[in-house]
């Protein structure tokens, strides 16, 4: 199983930056920092403050150990000229997927408690075989997030799809420059969940360019990974022509094999579809198989449609 060293810290919670930024190796300064933080020299932690400035959540941890040790804090670097934007991770930018071998038994990953905690409290529907995931508009924000920061705060090697539902949580929290950037480091390590959550930042817009063509080539990474989510996105693209040219065989490609793993959506708007006569001739039986699927998934929309 994959899985994710990730530092975090209070300060974090409550909006710090990036993880990784500028030209500065963030990834370098977490192997650094968990030499330096059992060290107890203010000499050693303070260096550490100033070498890596730029790496926000690190420099922040040195800054608050530092307090607790002399009672000062060590003074933010200088930063003379604005730096470039850094660049973002981009699709062409992950490893590509293994082939499952066919003789290999599925492994059912080891979630610790707090994993398991996290994941309950905000993973997505469909994210994974091993949990039911909560619904958006049933999640708690806040809860999710002191649940998944908690569990960060304590663990420096957890699931990448657990910090992938952390991101989540952080987009309805609305701590959207902290879900970009949890959403990397997942994507990184191959987070379906993580991808489509990058490609919904695309096209909102509002902390990275709005970007429909990248969003949609971040959707159709999910959909790869066996997201239902990101088949369902993948398909709402190819159906309005959002970041990719309209294709409505493709469409209903996407939105078919999303419902074949049982995503409400899906079997929801299918049976729209197909009782609309606007992109298919209408089947009313298709629509009533469709929306019989979706109401005992708890769709009330789709009950109300079958009455």
């Amino acid at each position: 199983m994959i899985r994710l060293g990730v530092v975090s810290s209070a300060a974090v919670l409550v909006g710090a930056g990036a993880v990784w930024a500028g030209e500065t190796d963030c990834g370098e300064a977490r192997l650094v920092w968990a030499d330096v933080k059992d060290s107890g020299s203010a000499t050693a932690i303070e260096s550490f403050a100033q070498i890596y400035a730029d790496c926000p959540i690190y420099s922040q941890l040195a800054r608050d150990l530092l307090i607790g040790l002399t009672g000062e804090a060590s003074a933010p670097a200088k930063v003379d000229d604005p730096k470039e934007p850094r660049r973002r991770l981009r699709v062409s930018d992950l490893r590509p997927r293994p082939e499952p071998d066919p003789d290999d038994p599925p492994q059912d990953p080891d979630y610790s408690d707090g994993e398991y905690d996290c994941l309950m409290a905000a993973a997505a529907p469909g994210q994974s075989p091993y949990f039911d995931g909560v619904k958006w508009a049933d999640m708690d924000a806040e809860n999710a997030m002191a649940i998944c920061a908690d569990l960060l705060l304590k663990d420096q090697d957890v699931d990448a799809e657990v910090v992938a539902a952390f991101g989540r949580a952080l987009i309805k929290g609305g701590k959207l420059e902290m879900a970009l950037e949890f959403s990397e480091l997942a994507a990184m390590e191959g987070s379906g969940l993580a991808m489509n959550t990058r490609a919904s930042l695309y096209n909102d817009g509002e902390i990275v360019p709005t970007e429909h063509e990248t969003a949609f080539a971040w959707y159709m990474a999910a959909a790869e990974t066996g997201l239902p989510m990101g088949m369902h996105n993948v398909a709402y693209g190819y159906e309005n022509g959002k970041g990719i040219a309209p294709d409505i065989d493709k469409a209903l490609y996407y939105y078919e094999r999303a419902a074949f793993f049982g995503y409400e959506p899906s079997l929801l708007h299918l049976g729209v579809i197909y009782r609309e006569d606007t992109h298919v001739a209408r089947d009313m039986q298709r629509t009533v198989d469709y929306l019989k699927m979706a109401a005992p998934n708890g769709s009330a929309d789709a009950a109300a449609r079958l009455g």
